[in-house]
């Protein structure tokens, strides 16, 4: 079935992240999650991101992600700004 086919989801899970700084300009990002789905949608995977981000100053930040999830994966830019 599709995502969400019970339109919910209700799980416990973990989540592991670190951040490497490189310089006042830069930084490289890795995470990975899992979690237990015990009602709802109960499909298992885990799910590993990794990025980079490149300051555009203290206000804001161009990021460059991608990530795993079992078979699918995925590659994004973000633009992020911090008020």
């Amino acid at each position: 079935g599709a995502p969400f086919s019970d339109h919910y989801r209700i799980g416990l899970g973990g989540y592991a992240g670190a951040v490497l700084r490189l310089g006042r300009f830069a930084q490289t990002k890795a995470e990975a999650r899992y979690i237990y789905y015990f009602l709802g949608d109960r499909r298992r995977a885990p799910v590993v991101s990794l990025g980079q981000g490149f300051n555009l100053g203290p206000w804001g930040q161009i990021r460059l992600v991608g990530d795993a999830v079992g078979s699918y994966r995925e590659a994004r830019a973000e633009l992020l700004g911090y008020f």
